[in-house]
């Protein structure tokens, strides 16, 4: 292992080489490590792959946007969880919550928090079997999911130069709804279709079950920390380079009308975390297949030889984009700084790098 003085804090490194420097050496024997979803046992004759996942839920962008039924809060608890089992191509098996509350909470919000954290399970066929509860002075929500696999588990591993990448699911919705609401260019109506992935964003376990048992992809990664952190874990595993086709992305027509009106390259509203996607590598041979299988499944670009994240815009020049990134444990990180941060540099920092 690296030295390090005795005055270094886990600031001085940062999320990525805490991972890389400390994790990945101590644990350099487990198969797959640092994936989104961690293989618990390869399988006997006969039996299934075991993966699990375990992450704690932030306080949801509803709230924020004025959204304070707790169902949206139990719902995002389930998607974050159940998001990593389908960037692995995992059937969920269960979910087991950790619910650590204040004792003067409205048992009216709890039983809101458990309709949100069960119909986002029933979304995906699975159901919470057990878990824990504690009270404490402030709220501390954390899950974890169980899933099985017929075939090897997915991995951001094993990206290739030449392939295709697909998104499953949205493109910029999540951040349309965000700013379109906060602009007041949008009604504040839970129905609104630009509100879907704030409130309820469905986990894209069912798609990518098949995508995996068909063996169609060659490496794959969540979006929780956002679009341009994937690319960038997921080339950075690979050893390959990516480029965003921006000339070529699906947006829905109602996210490209935000964008008009905000004044704002879409691609912007594409970047950032939220829309919980999964980000797929596939032969470019599998795009019939591909696109007969699901309409969530968009076409979003290329695997390079070339490392870095590029664009590729209307005139087919490519350019590296600016890091847009939801690092943990680094001085400008926005889990410190503020969310006020992180739209700033959303909306208003370089998108490409000079």
């Amino acid at each position: 292992m690296t030295d390090y003085s005795e005055d270094t804090c886990l600031v001085d490194l940062g999320e990525r080489r805490l991972i890389s420097e400390v994790l990945a050496k101590r644990y350099r024997d487990v198969r797959n490590w640092g994936d989104d979803a961690a293989l618990v046992s390869e399988p006997r004759p006969g039996e299934q792959w075991v993966v699990a996942t375990t992450d704690p839920c932030p306080p949801p962008m509803a709230v924020a946007l004025g959204f304070t039924d707790w169902f949206y809060t139990g719902w995002l608890l389930a998607t974050i969880n159940l998001s990593d089992l389908a960037a692995a191509g995992a059937r969920p098996a269960g979910v087991l919550s950790s619910l650590i509350l204040p004792a003067d909470t409205l048992l009216s919000d709890f039983t809101r928090l458990l309709d949100g954290l069960d119909a986002c399970c029933g979304v995906a066929g699975t159901r919470v079997v057990g878990g824990n509860l504690k009270e404490a002075s402030e709220v501390s929500l954390s899950g974890t999911a169980i899933g099985f696999c017929g075939v090897p588990p997915l991995s951001r591993h094993g990206a290739r130069p030449g392939d295709d990448l697909w998104v499953v699911g949205d493109i910029g919705t999540f951040w349309a709804g965000v700013l379109g609401s906060r602009a007041g260019l949008i009604e504040k109506d839970p129905s609104h279709p630009l509100l879907r992935n704030v409130l309820v964003p469905p986990p894209k376990t069912e798609v990518m079950t098949q995508l995996a048992g068909r063996g169609l992809v060659h490496a794959s990664i969540d979006t929780s920390d956002g679009l341009y952190p994937a690319l960038a874990q997921l080339a950075s595993a690979s050893r390959v380079g990516v480029t965003i086709a921006s000339n070529a992305l699906d947006y829905d027509k109602e996210v490209l009308a935000v964008a008009e009106r905000l004044g704002m390259d879409p691609l912007r509203l594409a970047l950032g975390w939220g829309d919980w996607q999964v980000v797929i590598a596939c032969d470019p041979s599998t795009a019939d297949e591909l696109r007969a299988l699901s309409e969530t499944i968009l076409y979003l670009g290329s695997v390079d030889e070339e490392e870095g994240v590029r664009a590729r815009g209307e005139n087919d020049e490519s350019r590296e984009l600016y890091p847009l990134d939801s690092e943990r444990f680094v001085r400008d990180s926005w889990f410190s700084a503020g969310l006020e941060g992180y739209v700033d540099a959303l909306t208003m920092g370089p998108l490409y790098r000079s």
